[in-house]
Formats: structure tokens, C-alpha cells, sequence
């Protein structure tokens, strides 16, 4: 049996995932939660197999972030990416960051359960739908809007001081912060644009035109 749980800021989303799941022999729904936080301290109590990633959550942080976080806590479980948008950027940052599959929000029931099984079984899963869509965009040479993660405007305000090449603790005198919360929201910045260092960071923040 698959023991699947999501991630998403809409709570009738999550209703509707239930719904899809509901009677199908082989997957048993797990719970639904709209906070990563939740989602974290549940898992921490209950394992589950396959997420169900919501791309765009409401809050600072996005289902990027999320993706990263949880693939270091737990490494063997699937994490499949979903999103009403087919943009390129999109799905690379997502799966770079850890996750096993993509689909669109508008998939039907037999694309959804065909994505949880693939990812359950260690599989990437892109959504064909969606593979073409990217091929279309490639082929035509039009550029995808690259993904941007949703930045607090502390966050904006510490990456421009690390850009402008400022320690922790000149950044924690300059905005009268602790040294260990400037390094919490670096750690954030560094997990939501999907680098591992400071030098990544700074790359990323000009590439994505975050400054």
C-alpha cells in the first residue's frame, strides 16, 4: 500500500487529492497539510511514501524549499512536484532541488495515480502533457519564465548585503539582528534558489534578477 500525504496552501486541494484517492486498492491517504512546518512534524511521528508538492505555496517559503528540506530528512521518499504552471524553470529548479516527478494541477485521476506509482518506484515521472509543452517551448526558442522564489523583504535585504559582500556578523550589526538569524535566512536564501554555498547564492541572485 502507498502512503501518500501533500502539501498545499488550498485546503480544498487537498479535499480534491482525497477524493481522487478515495477506493483506489492500492494508495491510502495519509493527510493533507497546509504548512510545511505541519507537514514536517508529522512526518517526523508518521512516515508516508509519495508527497504531493504544491510548487506555489502562500507563504516565504515556496514548495522548492520545501522539496529540499524534506529530501534531506528523508531520502527515500518520493516527492512529486505539481503546479498550474509549465514553465521550464519551473520544473528544472524543482527537480534539481530533489524532487522524483512533475504534473500539472490539471492532470485527470489515471496522470495522477500513473505519477504517484512511477515516483513510488523510484522512476522520474514528467507528465507528457507537459514534456511537450517544454519541447514546444525549446524547439521555438522561446525563453521560459524562470522561476523566482518568493523572497520575505528581510531576505531581499540580506542578500543584497551578502552580494555586496558583507560577513554575518556586519549584516547582523546592520540590521540590528542576531548573528544566528542571519544565518537562518541565509540558509533559507540558499535553500529556496537551490545552491549550496554563498557563492551559488550570489550567481543565482543575479541570474534570476532577484536584486
Amino acid at each position: 500500500m502507498i502512503r501518500i500525504t501533500a502539501l498545499d496552501d488550498h485546503p480544498f486541494i487537498l479535499e480534491g487529492y482525497q477524493a481522487i484517492l478515495h477506493g483506489n486498492e492500492k494508495m491510502v491517504w495519509c493527510g493533507g497539510f497546509t504548512s510545511g512546518e505541519d507537514l514536517l512534524d508529522h512526518l517526523k511521528e508518521e512516515s508516508c511514501d509519495v508527497i504531493l508538492m504544491d510548487i506555489h505555496l502562500g507563504g516565504e517559503k515556496d514548495g522548492v524549499y520545501w522539496c529540499k528540506n524534506l529530501r534531506r530528512s528523508f531520502p527515500e521518499m518520493g516527492i512529486l512536484g505539481i503546479s498550474t504552471f509549465d514553465e521550464f524553470g519551473i520544473v528544472k529548479t524543482f527537480l534539481a532541488a530533489g524532487g522524483n516527478g512533475f504534473i500539472l494541477k490539471s492532470a485527470g485521476k489515471k496522470v495522477f495515480e500513473e505519477a504517484i506509482l512511477s515516483v513510488y518506484q523510484g522512476k522520474e515521472y514528467i507528465q507528457e502533457k507537459l514534456k511537450e509543452s517544454l519541447l514546444a517551448q525549446s524547439l521555438k526558442n522561446k525563453p521560459s519564465n524562470e522561476y523566482k522564489p518568493r523572497l520575505s523583504r528581510r531576505e531581499t535585504e540580506i542578500l543584497k548585503l551578502i552580494v555586496a559582500e558583507m560577513t554575518t556578523q556586519e549584516i547582523a550589526t546592520e540590521l540590528n539582528l542576531s548573528t544566528h538569524t542571519v544565518e537562518s535566512h541565509r540558509g533559507n536564501l540558499i535553500a529556496k534558489l537551490g545552491v549550496k554555498n554563498v557563492a551559488g547564492l550570489v550567481r543565482e541572485a543575479y541570474r534570476k534578477d532577484l536584486l
